[in-house]
């Protein structure tokens, strides 16, 4: 005689495939619409230009002349420079560079101006001449220059 044990042993075991089924199709599709996409951080909005582009018709553009403002150091003081002519030593050029500018600004409405510093010029230099641009109503200035230079002098 063969005891219950037994007999439930030698009884096939199967697995039930469709309630797995099931549940795994439930999973997919509620992954499936939880999914958020990752937005680029790096992704720059750039706007092309739809009337342009192999057009034979084209305007022809005039030169914008760039009002070049440079800053400079000759020995403890800074020297104001625009477009090659000296404006005097800051802070008492600041007058002198604003009619300059304004004079520039006057010969082609839409000139950009563009601060070129000594990288050991004080940075209050800097921004009297960026405040006296901004008081002539310039609306497009870039900053350029150099690095400082890194090296260390050996002994």
């Amino acid at each position: 005689m063969a005891s219950s044990n037994d007999r439930a042993m030698k009884r096939e075991v199967k697995m039930e495939f469709t309630p797995m089924i099931d549940v795994v199709f439930l999973l997919l599709i509620f992954f499936m619409c939880t999914l958020k996409f990752k937005i680029l951080e790096s992704k720059i909005a750039t706007f092309l230009p739809t009337d342009k582009g192999l057009n034979k018709n084209f305007e022809e553009l005039e030169p914008v002349e760039k009002i070049r403002i440079q800053l400079s150091l000759r020995g403890e003081q800074c020297v104001c420079r625009i477009n090659g002519q000296s404006m005097g030593i800051m802070p008492g050029a600041t007058q002198a560079a604003y009619s300059k500018i304004m004079q520039l600004k006057a010969a082609s409405e839409k000139s950009p101006a563009e601060i070129s510093p000594d990288p050991r010029v004080q940075h209050k230099h800097v921004i009297d001449i960026l405040d006296e641009c901004m008081r002539a109503n310039l609306t497009e200035i870039t900053f350029t220059g150099a690095l400082p230079d890194l090296k260390t002098k050996k002994s």
